[in-house]
This record gives structure tokens, C-alpha cells and sequence, in this order.
């Protein structure tokens, strides 16, 4: 539920407004929520440091 412009305005009547934004929630609080998204967003690097198997060539033999 998004709170009412009003009754935010009464209870922090010393603000600077608008200190928040559209959703009711602090510009600040908007900011760390989308920082820790992105963070969730990143996936571990696989591990490519080990050697890869050489294939061995078969020789044909006729």
C-alpha cells in the first residue's frame, strides 16, 4: 500500500520535500534496493584454469 503524500507530510513536517519518491519509499532506501539487486544479479565465473585433456590423434593403420 502506498501511504498517503499527506500523512507523510505530518509525520516528518521538518523534511525537505519530497525526500521520497513516488512509492513512498526514501530516495536513499530506493537507491540501496536497486544496488542490492544488481549484486543478486551477478553469477560466479566458472572456474577455467583447469587444463584441458589433449585428444590423442588415432592413427590409422591400413
Amino acid at each position: 500500500m502506498v501511504r498517503s503524500v499527506l500523512w507523510r507530510k505530518q509525520q516528518h513536517p521538518t523534511e525537505v520535500w519530497p525526500r521520497t519518491d513516488r512509492w513512498g519509499l526514501r530516495v536513499a532506501e530506493r537507491i540501496c534496493a536497486i544496488h542490492n539487486l544488481k549484486k543478486k544479479k551477478k553469477k560466479k565465473k566458472k572456474n577455467n584454469n583447469k587444463k584441458k585433456k589433449k585428444k590423442k590423434k588415432k592413427l590409422m593403420i591400413i
